[in-house]
């Protein structure tokens, strides 16, 4: 499997897991990632030896109310929450196939409508939908600093932990 069908599911798996952690179950978009359309967009960077970039996560304001566990948290404190544990979801099914990424500090935008420029080969993403329609949009923009390393990612033997796992030293 190449490297943009492996981000693919990276991704699709990631957001999945990670809404329904929260309570908002996601299906698969029919009409794929094509612009994100809602309240708040989180945008965090990563970078590791063999791939660097950004990941965009972009949420309506229904579903990520329905997603709070508390209701003392502010929208935007969430959405770079999510955007964060996003993030570390997909670094932690890339660590599977070797590959290691360190996280940045997410930021929060507001936008109607969003849509990255799309460069061949380096923009990935998926949209899901949640039982009420809504669309949620993740992207990730990426850069192969390792060509070598990522031109046939295979996952490995070595056990990752699952988000939630606590892991003592």
């Amino acid at each position: 499997m190449g490297l943009a069908q492996t981000i693919d599911n990276l991704l699709f798996t990631s957001a999945t897991g990670l809404f329904k952690a929260y309570g908002v179950p996601l299906a698969e978009d029919p009409a794929g990632a094509g612009d994100g359309t809602g309240d708040g967009i989180a945008v965090v960077g990563f970078h590791g030896a063999a791939v660097s970039g950004t990941l965009l996560l972009c949420v309506p304001s229904g579903a990520l109310r329905a997603s709070m566990p508390v209701a003392t948290s502010t929208e935007r404190d969430w959405l770079a929450e999510l955007a964060n544990q996003m993030l570390g979801r997909f670094k932690n099914r890339l660590l599977a196939y070797g590959v290691e990424v360190v996280a940045m500090t997410p930021t929060v935008l507001a936008s109607m409508r969003i849509l990255p420029v799309a460069v061949p080969g380096r923009l990935q993403g998926v949209s899901m939908v949640t039982k009420d329609g809504a669309r949620i949009t993740v992207w990730i923009d990426y850069q192969v600093n390792d060509h070598e390393r990522v031109a046939n990612l295979v996952r490995g033997e070595e056990v990752i932990g699952r988000e939630g796992d606590l892991i003592l030293f």
